[in-house]
């Protein structure tokens, strides 16, 4: 079975964007809009990795990235971090450390590459 990447996003245009990127290079995707939905589709939805935006309106991805950390059924999940944003050094350091990559919007191969190494679409 391919495996399934949770793709947390509040723009609706990236979303899309994503899904359909994903999805053509062999990946299941569901989508969030937000940091409380990304939550509860990591309950329901027990994806193998996830992509994380980190610039959204009701919770940051630095806030969700911490929320998975600190859950111990999530502390293995491959997290993927995404900004069109410069990011604080302070927020860099931690996504440093608890994510396994930060990946600028405007490449998105590079999410490509990260993912293929984390999780091969085609297990």
């Amino acid at each position: 079975m391919k495996p399934l990447v949770l793709v947390v996003d509040d723009d609706p245009d990236m979303l899309i964007l994503l899904n359909d990127l994903l999805t053509h290079e062999g990946y299941r995707v569901v989508t969030a809009q937000s940091g409380s939905q990304a939550m509860i589709a990591l309950g329901e939805q027990k994806p193998q990795a996830m992509v994380l935006d980190i610039m959204m309106a009701d919770r940051n991805g630095v806030e969700v990235l911490e929320l998975i950390r600190w859950n111990p059924q999530y502390t293995e999940l491959p997290v993927v971090c995404i900004s069109a944003m410069q990011i604080s050094s302070q927020s860099r350091e931690f996504l440093e450390n608890f994510a396994q990559g930060i990946v600028d919007k405007a490449h998105l191969e590079d999410l490509l590459l990260k993912l293929q190494q984390l999780l091969p679409a085609h297990q």
